[in-house]
């Protein structure tokens, strides 16, 4: 039986290839940018691209400080040789027109998640986390994951994904205003993106997919592990999540459950036709 990998070297023929060191073997004149949508398993693959490249080789973007002005005024002070050197742009703070920067083909990836689960797995990275922004609120109202919702204590909980994908810059506030704001305008701008990326991983296959990703683009997957997953809590499947639940984060997620469905067949899509 032919494994995954066998399935995506037919997919990518001209893009695959073993990795078998502990740096980037790229062309030279490509640029891959990694959108990390928070809680999507983008930790992961932060940590492997760290363990993989030198520093002179990435630019991290991370910080809800920078804004896309902040980000295009740094790149911009950059000499030609730092430009050069740079194949790899990854972070929160990534937004689609980024590689208009660079005088490089770029190759953008990004994984998405059913926004359910999503949205669940924040309240609980919320619970844990004292520095959070809103983890004051939660836990001095002792807010139960429903009471979470229906107070709308994060504007993060609405359509995130869309907005990451959709966004052309970048406030100091993950753009938070636009997560509420969003609309069939903002989701048309986010399909049409979506549809210009390379590769789109999802988190409920992520293991397999950051696998693909690290043998496609000749990353150290040996530093591979799950991490910044809530502990000892085995992930539940929708099924499992009550009604009232599922109900209030799908009411405030109408786009961000589209854009999941759509990149669910981009990505099915392309294991089908390797199959045939």
């Amino acid at each position: 039986m032919m494994d995954y990998l066998d399935l995506l070297n037919r997919i990518f023929p001209s893009r695959f290839r073993g990795a078998k060191s502990n740096h980037f073997e790229l062309d030279a004149n490509k640029l891959f940018i990694f959108m990390h949508i928070p809680k999507t398993g983008g930790t992961t693959m932060k940590t492997i691209i760290e363990n993989s490249s030198t520093p002179d080789s990435r630019l991290p973007l991370y910080g809800k400080h920078l804004s896309s002005d902040i980000i295009s005024s740094r790149i911009s002070d950059m000499t030609e040789e730092q430009r050069r050197k740079i194949s790899i742009i990854y972070g929160h703070q990534v937004f689609y027109d980024i590689h208009n920067l660079f005088d490089k083909e770029p190759l953008y990836f990004t994984f998405l998640r059913n926004p359910v689960t999503r949205v669940i797995s924040d309240y609980f990275k919320i619970l844990r986390t004292p520095t959070n922004e809103f983890h004051d609120r939660v836990n001095s109202n002792n807010y139960s994951l429903y009471e979470y919702l229906a107070n709308d204590v994060s504007p993060y909980i609405k359509n995130h994904q869309t907005v990451f994908l959709a966004r052309d810059y970048i406030d100091n506030d993950h753009n938070a205003d636009m997560c509420s704001k969003c609309d069939s305008t903002l989701y048309s701008r986010a399909i049409n993106n979506l549809a210009k990326f390379w590769f789109i991983g999802l988190t409920e296959s992520c293991t397999q997919d950051i696998k693909t990703l690290c043998s496609m683009i000749c990353l150290n997957c040996n530093v591979f592990n799950k991490m910044n997953v809530r502990p000892n809590v085995q992930s539940q499947s929708t099924n499992m999540i009550p009604v009232d639940i599922q109900n209030l984060i799908l009411d405030r997620n109408v786009y961000d459950v589209l854009l999941y469905n759509n990149a669910v067949s981009i990505h099915d899509s392309l294991l089908r036709s390797a199959i045939h």
